[in-house]
């Protein structure tokens, strides 16, 4: 597994600069605080880049309240999880599509729309 530092020094500078990078809750891996205008920069660059796959998208409506977005990307060859940590204001259900750069991210998110309301914003098959 890739150390923390490791994968840190591997973003690109602007990212970098943006997300914070914690060892995974699970153990295993790293969950990426990531901002709502990175979002889109960082699934772009740990597909197309840093070749990981994309799995999974967990949504959660928190206590606080907060839409809590959780993008999981594996990466076989490192034997590594990314989980990729969206939080917003549960008044704001619009979310920046990743379907155009990852495309098996197109079901997710046309399913996080259908059970909670969320908007993908600029998704090919939704609005």
């Amino acid at each position: 597994m890739t150390g923390r530092r490791d994968f840190a020094d591997r973003l690109p500078a602007a990212l970098r600069a943006v997300v914070e990078v914690r060892p995974s809750a699970r153990g295993e891996g790293h969950d990426v605080a990531c901002p709502r205008a990175a979002l889109r920069e960082l699934c772009r660059w740990l597909f197309k880049q840093a070749g990981y796959g994309f799995a999974t998208l967990v949504v959660e409506e928190t206590d606080a309240p907060l839409w809590s977005l959780a993008y999981v990307f594996h990466g076989p060859d490192r034997g590594d999880r990314i989980t990729v940590m969206l939080e917003q204001e549960i008044e704001n259900n619009a979310v920046p599509t990743i379907s155009d750069l990852v495309h098996a991210a197109d079901w997710h998110e046309r399913e996080a729309e259908d059970l909670f309301g969320l908007v993908f914003e600029n998704h090919p098959r939704l609005g």
